[in-house]
């Protein structure tokens, strides 16, 4: 009894001083809401009128129109898909006073000041479709300083959803101290309204009740809409990528599909019922407006854009009070839980009207009507997140207790974990030694001298993929029973092993996950990796899958006559696993992996000089249309003339400049001289488009791509280059890689896929990307009178029923030309048509070539 007693009583008492939390934040939120009322902001007039005429581009043009609407109501919203508008900003210039819009959700602003004579004084070009780092000042609003000696001011204004401009004129000192109190306010708001959604989760996970998930769901999407309504994510989450600017796009539909899981949940309302069918259709609704909206952006369509926020602020506030009507009627059949529904709803339907009065004009602009909806949504949440714990609380104690008494175990097994780790005597994963013990062991048998020995690592090469695949707990299940049976072999083979003793932390030791080692006798080494090797190689099933880890052997001798200590002698053995080729390969070390590692080394530095050296230079190869015979384009190759090791093949230096990340600095010198020697050829009244490769690295900077592209569009479109990308180049599913492809489709820039068919998986993707033309790889050729011929045909075939052109590369014989002109390929390159020649070389060979086709007119 006084056991129960005490549970009981300490039930109440969490519940009641969690009650009393949720109060003193509802009531901190309130006074700091009316504390906002009362900050001074000294303001001065300010009024605007507003110009909609697409005939009108520029700032001066602007200032000479004659026909500007003056706006009443400025903090009002003044309508959806309005286009890109002007307003006339007409002030009094007043010292230590800055103009603000407090709108930091609009798409464009741009803010114009003019003197007299119509020349500009400054531009600030800002918005929420441009990086946070373009705003005049560190603040969520749009605040602008006044130039002392203009007479006009001009705002271009450009917004996808609904077009407000709350504009004040005002001390900038006040009105600096204002922002951040209220930004701090903002934070407040979104602190608790991610506590309540956090709080929900927990109480939805010990009940396994999915109403709380829903409800959880729908006060982030709340969160992540009030966030982008005050500006935070651009400002602390995404500063420097303004696509990741549409929360509000997405986060009321997923308000109205996650409310409506939670109502269909929480009063769980059976099926076939009216009010069952009505809030599934609410939900598949809200997906069609997600899938809707998402077309919308990806198409950049502004028009859809626009008429899809207004339909889900429409949808939203209809929304709200079909949930009141809701839980209205089900007070007669679930009373209690009706009114604790009723209540959040009730207040959070109040500040929507307050909301909405406000921007319809109905209410004066101030501290209390300006927080209304985040105040009231806050409170609202705080509330039903208050309700929902009173219905799970008491219930779930007993659940909650057990987990508690578990977790009070876990921690304690973890402590003890801990003090063995610090004794650096266990890895953190598979029960095994560490490599501090291992580095022990190596000591020690160097130390003592006598016996021969070979350290033995063994590396699972598929451990990341299948990872990704069975995720890290059933990957590391497996990899234990092979662990187990491995330590169970050992201990039948002790007397050819050395260790510390019996147990598997003191034979096996784990470097990492995915690479343990093993000390053996050099004596008994052949006969064990033999056996080693037969008893990895069995597979065992998880899920009906059997993986295959892949395991490959490197080893080294340890012996105290063959120099090292035990850090150098494990890092030479991981260093000869990257040489091992094939599956289950095994490689002894030998001082040539070391040599060569070093003369890699060497070679990479050296590659980061060889452009300020002039070591690099560009050759061309002629490409030539089949029909006509004549060149068509150039394919620029990188050539590299070492200072004493001579010239360098592209296939050494390319994927060690990829490992060094010097890609992209190779690639503006080659765009550099391939644009010059383009330029050279047209001044000699040359015109042949010259081809560049882009690198997968490049690919990933879409910065990089947008200064080329930007520099391309200063040419007319028949001397500007094309750029070339191989298949394993192109990752669409790398966000910079999008951003790439995108800059390349809006500037109709000729792009070429170069190696196509050395590729297994690229065919999904040709429709993804904006090319002009494909190039056959040359192990296409290789197919020619053999029984896959009928790839090469098919390929040709494919890039012709896509609509580019077709151009095959490394033709060497006239029996592969006739076949590809038999096939109505568009054009080839190769040493049978040309070899690829420098630069002077080059202007001459197309002179002969213009020269002999005049000839053959004639």
């Amino acid at each position: 009894m006084p056991t129960e007693f005490t549970s009981r009583n300490t039930r109440r008492w969490t519940l009641l001083g969690f009650s009393v939390l949720l109060l003193i934040l509802a009531a901190g939120l309130i006074a700091l809401t009316l504390r906002s009322l009362h900050l001074p902001v000294d303001t001065a007039p300010v009024q605007l009128a507003m110009l909609q005429d697409p005939a009108v581009q520029t700032p001066q043009q602007a200032q000479q129109a004659r026909h500007f609407e003056p706006i009443t109501a400025p903090n009002k919203v003044l309508g959806y898909g309005l286009g890109t508008i002007w307003l006339q900003v007409q002030l009094t210039p007043t010292p230590g006073y800055q103009l603000e819009i407090a709108a930091p959700f609009l798409d464009t602003v741009n803010f114009y000041q003019l003197d007299g004579q119509g020349q500009l004084i400054s531009k600030i070009e800002t918005g929420d479709s441009l990086p946070w780092q373009t705003r005049g000042l560190a603040s969520s609003n749009f605040v602008f300083a006044i130039e002392p000696n203009a007479t006009t001011w001009l705002l271009q204004v450009r917004n996808a959803g609904g077009t407000f401009v709350p504009i004040r004129y005002a001390n900038a000192e006040q009105l600096t101290a204002q922002n951040h109190y209220r930004q701090l306010l903002q934070g407040f708001f979104l602190g608790i309204l991610l506590f309540a959604a956090l709080v929900t989760l927990v109480f939805g996970y010990v009940s396994r009740d999915f109403s709380l998930g829903w409800f959880a769901l729908l006060v982030l999407a709340i969160t992540a809409v009030q966030a982008e309504l005050q500006g935070f994510p651009p400002q602390w989450l995404w500063p420097e990528t303004p696509s990741l600017n549409h929360l509000i796009d997405f986060g009321v539909p997923m308000a109205l599909l996650a409310s409506s899981g939670f109502v269909l949940r929480y009063f769980r309302f059976a099926k076939g019922t009216a009010a069952r069918r009505f809030y599934d259709a609410l939900q598949g609704l809200a997906v069609l407006m997600l899938l809707l909206m998402a077309t919308a952006i990806v198409l950049d369509s502004y028009a859809l854009q626009s008429q899809l926020k207004q339909l889900n602020v429409w949808l939203m506030q209809g929304y709200v009070v079909a949930c009141l009507l809701t839980g209205m009627l089900q007070i007669r059949v679930q009373r209690a839980r009706a009114w604790r529904f009723l209540l959040p709803m009730l207040v959070l339907l109040t500040s929507v009207l307050l909301a909405a009065a406000r921007v319809f004009g109905w209410l004066p602009e101030n501290g209390l009507t300006a927080v209304s909806l985040e105040l009231g949504t806050t409170l609202a949440s705080m509330l039903m997140a208050l309700s929902l714990v009173i219905n799970e609380y008491m219930a779930k104690d007993t659940l909650a207790r057990t987990q508690k008494a578990l977790l009070d175990r876990n921690i304690q097994i973890s402590q003890l974990q801990q003090a063995e780790l610090a004794r650096n005597k266990l890895a953190p994963f598979y029960g095994l030694g560490s490599r501090t013990a291992l580095v022990e062991l190596l000591a020690t048998q160097l130390a003592t001298g006598g016996s021969r020995y070979r350290l033995l690592l063994i590396e699972w090469q598929s451990y990341d993929r299948i990872e990704a695949v069975l995720g890290r707990q059933k990957t590391q299940q497996i990899l234990e029973t092979y662990i187990s049976h491995l330590h169970q072999y050992c201990a039948r083979q002790a007397q050819g092993l050395v260790s510390f003793g019996p147990q598997a932390h003191q034979t096996l030791y784990a470097l990492s996950q995915d690479k343990i080692a093993l000390l053996v006798l050099d004596s008994e080494f052949a006969r064990l990796l033999n056996s080693l090797r037969r008893l990895l190689h069995q597979k065992y099933r998880i899920d009906g899958l059997a993986p295959d880890f892949r395991p490959r052997y490197a080893s080294i001798l340890i012996a105290s006559d063959q120099g090292g200590d035990a850090e150098e002698l494990i890092a030479r053995a991981s260093l000869t696993l990257t040489y091992v080729q094939r599956d289950a390969g095994h490689l002894s070390y030998q001082s040539s992996f070391t040599d060569d590692s070093r003369q890699r080394l060497q070679l990479l530095s050296d590659l980061t000089k060889a452009i300020t050296a002039q070591q690099f230079a560009l050759v061309y190869q002629p490409v030539q249309e089949l029909n006509s015979q004549r060149c068509v384009a150039l394919e620029a190759f990188l050539r590299w003339q070492h200072p004493t090791q001579g010239a360098i093949s592209p296939a050494l230096f390319i994927p060690l400049a990829e490992e060094g990340g010097l890609m992209n600095m190779i690639t503006a010198w080659v765009y550099k001289e391939a644009r010059r020697m383009a330029n050279e050829l047209q001044a000699q009244q040359i015109t042949v488009p010259i081809s560049i490769n882009l690198s997968g690295q490049d690919l990933q900077n879409p910065r990089l791509i947008g200064q080329l592209l930007q520099h391309e569009l200063q040419y007319p479109p028949d001397q500007r280059l094309w750029l070339e990308v191989a298949e394993s180049a192109v990752d669409t599913q790398h966000t910079a890689v999008q951003r790439s492809i995108n800059l390349l489709k809006k500037t109709n820039t000729s792009l070429v896929m170069d190696d196509f068919g050395a590729g297994q998986s690229m065919l999904t993707k040709l429709g993804s990307l904006p090319l002009r033309a494909i190039k056959l790889d040359m192990a296409l050729l290789s197919m020619l009178d053999t029984q896959k011929e009928s790839i090469l045909a098919g390929a040709i075939e494919l890039g012709r029923k896509l609509g580019l052109q077709v151009i095959c590369e490394g033709v060497e014989t006239q029996h592969q030309l006739n076949f590809l002109m038999l096939h109505n390929v568009d054009a080839a390159q190769g040493y049978l048509l040309a070899r690829p020649m420098a630069g002077d070389q080059l202007s001459s060979w197309l002179r002969q070539q213009k020269t002999n086709k005049a000839a053959n007119r004639a």
